[in-house]
Parts: structure tokens; C-alpha cells; sequence
């Protein structure tokens, strides 16, 4: 006899059994599915639900059967979404959780809004795209028009009866309405796409939000940077948006114009005639019918000619008759806190809205290097040296003054080139002033092995790389600190040189004391015995009072020898503050770094005069 059982069944669940008794050696069964058994007792089950045409036996007999297999409970593709609320803030994200059950493990579900005042997110970028009203779907913060979703497969015993899977997303509109939003199932044939049906959707309510203020920004999004440069255009956005919405700034739906822009400075004002600005109101649409959205994009121009002009101060003073040890200062008065200010009038639904803001705070520079500075043998030129090695004054012929001055060049750079022999020395000995070049042929002579990052800059931009290497105080040098010349200041120039910085020190003596002076306990005074060239402290000591007249000194020796006998000053304390061993050369007049500038955050921290210096290099090749 020969039997199956059952003839109807679930795929990849039911057990379908083929039994010939009594058993045969030649036993076979062609399952109908592309599958065989030799044997007297087999079993099977379908993958794929049909009608089968299952025969089998042995050469002495045959019997055919017909099976049914259908899906039963097994998953087929389905896709549901999950949202707790209908509505969502212009531009906040909104989280949905895609529900989907299928017979594969992996599906890929395509996303799409329909009916949107917004166009769709673009990966097609420029730097004003996050401008215009757009609509997007996220995935981990990232843009997305479809999604890959990995299911779990679900067992029923051994069996596999589907997968599940969910994943949650974001949509965003920067507009209001009620777009149709649409979660489809991606089908294919092969790899050629096919019309699907299966997918969710459902209208989701986009909330306007009532505006409160203006933002001034540099581009929607970013602060006007803390530094701009004079001569340069410096655009600015000008947006609408709600202090309460912290999703986003601009509020693309409204309408309307900007009644008044204000520029305002804290330390130099800024007059309606030194910059310019252009000034377009705030639409959905410009004249091409393009979706600007709600802001607009201006500019202001402020010239260099309108910046307060360079102050040069030097160190010179009446004991200081020493010209080239004189000490250059430049500063220039730059419009500091600079702030934009702006009103505007703004219209949604038939509402008026009467809005204003400000930017953060900047500063205006004049497009230059406001800390450059030379080092000692940089401030040499052929017309300096010309006129040293003449074997006469040249100063008393000023008509060959003027040739030699205008064919040599005052102006020339022989200095860049003179500094690296001035300095050579130096540059190879010390290994605080090498350059990076130089630590690497170092490096290679005792075979030690360095770090070449193949850093190939120009020439402007290594010499500051080379210079922030030197530790600050070799770099800016150190002040004396002398305080004890005393010698009087009348003719005393190429007298009492400093051995620290070799400067003539300025005089530390003070007025002179009279015998109905006031003098008071703890203060120190100078004298000298009449006729004498030898100064001496005396801190005054507490007698009847702390205050008293001079002539009521009675402490030795001035009380054995009489007051008369002594001459009585004021002690200035100030020191000298000169220059002790920098490498920069503060006495060339070319040189625009401000000595106050002198710790380390000065010098590295953020907007420092390091990062300043690489900022107008990189700016100015840039925009050139």
C-alpha cells in the first residue's frame, strides 16, 4: 500500500509523510517541488504555498497524489506607523515608529511627503540652502529618503513563520500645512522596481508658531563673527523666528519688510556715511519666484579711510638722547562692539507684527597685519648700508641723499634676506630659535628620528609658524627693572648705562625735599651730603608722629652732622622697563606689535595675536 498524510498543509510548517508498505528497495517520491526521496518512509514540507503533484512507489507499483500548501499563519508584508500626537511644531522634529512585518529579513521602506508648502531636502548643498523652506526626513540626525530596515526573525519551533522589525524616524517641514505623509514598502522584480501596495498613510498637522523676534546672524544659523575686516564686504542675515521655538530661527511662511537697520559702536561710532548696505524685504518668494523664505540676506561696507588713524608713541625722554634705542608703539583705535540693530513690520494670517533685534557684538579691523613685527637685522635695506660705508656725511649733500635714497630703495627687502645672516648663529645654535627646517637637519645629524609632516607653506605663513615655536619670553624679552640712577638729569646722556639692557637709565631721582617738608614713617627717601656725588636710601622712622617736617629729623647721622649738611629727594620708584634680550626688534619703526601685549593668553589663547596673524594671512590670500 502506498499512502501520504495529510494532503492539505502550512508551508515550512506542516510535515507531510510518504509511506510504502510493505517496504521496497527501489523505493522513490518526487515531492512535486523539485525535490526526491529513495526511501520506503520519507517526510517533507514546502517554502512556497501551490497546488503539488506528488507520485512515487516502486518499479511493481506507483500511486499520485495532489497537495495543498498555503500560507496559514505565517507573516506576510505589512507596515504600520506609530505617532503620539497629529501635529508638530514649523521646523522641531517629529518621531514616528515604523512597524513592519514581512516574510524577508531585510526591506527597505521609501519616505515621502506630499501636499508641502516646503521643497524637498536636496543633498545638492550651497552655503545658503539651509535657508530656503525645505522638508526632510531623519535617521540619526541625518537626512534620509529611505530606510533599510533588519528584521527579527519569529520561530514557531524550529520554524521560521517571518520577521518583525521597527525603527523610529524624524520629519521636519518648515512650513505649516498638512502634508501627506507616505511610508511604502519598496517591491521589486528582479532588481527593476515594481508599483507596491504595501504602505501607510496618514495627514500630519505642521503648527505655525506666532513670532517674536528678529535674529541677526551671519548666515542663519552662526554669530557674526568676533572680528571683520574694514574694506571687505561684511554680509550679515537678517531672520524671523520665535524665541520660544529653540528648533529653529527663521519662520519661512512670513511676510513682510524692514523699517529701519542701526549700526552702533561702544569705543568709535560709526556715522551714516562710512558704510553702505542693501536692504530687500522679507518674502516667501523673490522676483523669479524662487522660495527665499523668511529672511534676507544684506551687507555693509565699511572703508578703511573712516578708521581713526595710527597713534605712534616711542620712549624717548628728556635723559634718553640714545635715538636708535628708542622703542616704536603703534595703535590704532578700531570700532570695538560693533552691533547691528534691526526693525521690521511682518504680517501671517491678516496678524501684524512690529519686531526687533540685535547681533552679537564685533570688531573692525583694518584689513592688515595690526601685529606685525621685525626681528633684530630684519630693518636692514642697501640704502642704510650705502650710506653707513660712504667715507663722508651724506646728510650734508641732500641732492645725492635724495638719488642714492630714491636708486637704493628705502623701502627694500634686503632685510628678509640680511636677517637670515644677522641671525644665523642664533637660528642653528639655540635650540629655542631654530626653524622647523633647522630641527629636522638636527634631528638627521644625530639620527634621531623627527616627525616631518611634509608641511609645505608659504613664505609668510612659515615665518609666523617658525616664530610661535620661540618661547614667549625669548620671543618678546623681558623689561629691566633698574630704579637707582640718581644721577641728575641734565647732560647725563651716554652716563650711568644700564649693565642689564644697556639702555641710558631715565633719572629715579625725585624732587628735591625742603626742611619744611613733609615726611612720614615707612617712606624711602634718597640723599647725598652737600658737594657729594653719592646717593642713599633712608626709610624713614616714626618719631613724635608718623608725619612730620624734615627739619624734625633727629636720627643719625643727620642729627650729629646737622641737615644742613645733606640734600633730601624723592625716591620714583617706576623701573626703566626697557627691553632685555627679544627677539623682536621693537625699535623698528615698522613694527606694529603693542610691547603691552606680553603674557601668554595675549599671545595664544582664542583671538590672540597668534591666531589673529594667521588670520589676516589666510584671509588675505584667500580673498585675493
Amino acid at each position: 500500500m502506498i499512502s501520504i498524510t495529510p494532503t492539505t498543509g502550512i508551508k515550512n510548517s506542516t510535515i507531510f509523510s510518504f509511506v510504502i508498505s510493505p517496504t521496497a528497495e527501489d523505493a522513490f517520491v518526487n515531492w512535486g517541488d523539485g525535490t526526491f526521496d529513495y526511501a520506503s518512509s520519507v517526510t517533507h514540507t514546502y517554502s512556497s504555498i501551490g497546488l503539488y503533484n506528488v507520485y512515487g512507489g516502486s518499479c511493481s507499483e506507483t500511486s499520485a497524489f495532489s497537495l495543498s500548501v498555503y500560507d496559514g499563519n505565517f507573516f506576510t508584508d505589512k507596515i504600520s506607523v506609530q505617532r503620539n500626537a497629529v501635529s508638530s511644531i514649523v521646523s522641531c522634529p517629529f518621531s514616528f515608529t515604523i512597524n513592519l512585518s514581512s516574510s524577508k529579513a531585510k526591506s527597505t521602506v521609501i519616505l515621502y511627503a506630499s501636499g508641502s508648502q516646503s521643497t524637498p531636502y536636496s543633498n545638492d548643498r550651497n552655503f545658503w540652502s539651509h535657508l530656503n523652506p525645505e522638508w526632510e526626513f531623519r535617521y540619526n540626525n541625518e537626512p534620509i529618503s529611505q530606510i533599510e530596515i533588519i528584521g527579527s526573525p519569529v520561530y514557531s519551533g524550529n520554524n521560521i513563520l517571518g520577521y518583525t522589525a521597527n525603527s523610529s524616524i524624524e520629519f521636519l517641514d518648515d512650513m505649516p500645512g498638512n502634508p501627506l505623509l507616505f511610508f511604502t514598502v519598496l517591491k521589486t522584480e528582479g532588481d527593476v522596481p515594481i508599483n507596491s501596495r504595501v504602505y501607510s498613510a496618514f495627514s500630519h498637522s505642521i503648527c505655525a508658531v506666532a513670532p517674536d523676534k528678529l535674529f541677526i546672524t551671519a548666515d542663519g544659523v552662526n554669530p557674526l563673527n568676533e572680528i571683520q575686516w574694514a574694506d571687505k564686504n561684511i554680509p550679515y542675515i537678517i531672520s524671523v523666528g520665535s524665541s520660544v521655538n529653540s528648533c529653529t530661527n527663521i519662520l519661512h511662511y512670513l511676510s513682510g519688510y524692514i523699517t529701519g537697520i542701526n549700526f552702533a559702536a561702544d569705543c568709535v561710532g560709526l556715522q551714516s556715511n562710512q558704510f553702505q548696505y542693501n536692504v530687500a524685504t522679507v518674502n516667501l518668494k523673490d522676483s523669479s519666484c524662487f522660495p527665499t523664505g523668511g529672511y534676507i540676506l544684506s551687507s555693509f561696507y565699511y572703508p578703511s579711510s573712516a578708521l581713526p588713524p595710527i597713534t605712534i608713541t616711542n620712549n624717548l625722554d628728556s635723559c634718553n638722547d640714545n635715538y636708535d634705542k628708542l622703542e616704536f608703539y603703534k595703535t590704532r583705535y578700531t570700532p570695538q562692539g560693533v552691533i547691528l540693530s534691526a526693525s521690521g513690520t511682518f504680517s501671517y494670517n491678516g496678524i501684524s507684527y512690529n519686531l526687533n533685534g540685535v547681533s552679537d557684538k564685533f570688531d573692525i579691523l583694518a584689513f592688515e597685519n595690526r601685529h606685525a613685527f621685525y626681528r633684530k637685522g630684519e630693518d636692514y635695506n642697501v640704502y642704510e648700508i650705502l650710506k653707513t660705508a660712504l667715507p663722508f656725511d651724506i646728510g650734508a649733500y641732500p641732492n645725492f641723499n635724495s638719488y642714492l635714497s630714491a636708486v637704493a630703495g628705502e623701502g627694500d627687502s634686503l632685510g628678509i634676506a640680511y636677517d637670515k645672516i644677522d641671525n644665523f648663529t642664533k637660528d642653528h645654535a639655540d635650540i629655542d630659535l631654530c626653524t622647523y627646517d633647522s630641527l629636522i637637519n638636527k634631528a638627521e645629524m644625530f639620527n634621531s628620528e623627527i616627525d616631518d609632516f611634509g608641511l609645505q607653506m608659504p613664505e609668510e605663513l612659515k615665518r609666523i609658524f617658525n616664530f610661535s615655536t620661540i618661547p614667549l619670553q625669548k620671543l618678546i624679552g623681558t623689561r629691566c627693572v633698574c630704579n637707582t640712577n640718581f644721577t641728575n638729569c641734565n647732560g647725563c646722556a651716554g652716563k650711568n648705562i644700564c649693565t642689564i639692557c644697556n639702555f641710558d637709565k631715565r633719572s629715579n631721582l625725585g624732587s628735591q625735599i625742603t626742611l619744611t617738608d613733609y615726611i612720614t614713617a615707612g617712606e624711602t627717601i634718597l640723599y647725598k651730603e652737600s658737594g657729594g656725588e653719592l646717593y642713599n636710601f633712608y626709610v624713614v622712622q616714626s618719631q613724635n608722629s608718623n608725619v612730620y617736617q624734615l627739619k624734625n629729623l633727629s636720627a643719625e647721622p643727620f642729627y650729629s652732622n646737622g641737615l644742613n649738611n645733606y640734600c633730601f629727594f624723592k625716591w620714583e620708584k617706576t623701573p626703566q622697563n626697557n627691553p632685555v634680550q627679544s627677539v623682536v626688534n621693537y625699535k623698528d619703526s615698522r613694527n606694529m606689535l603693542n610691547p603691552s601685549l606680553s603674557t601668554n593668553e595675549d599671545w595664544y589663547a582664542d583671538n590672540g595675536v597668534i591666531e589673529e596673524m594667521f588670520n589676516y594671512i589666510l584671509t588675505k590670500n584667500l580673498l585675493n
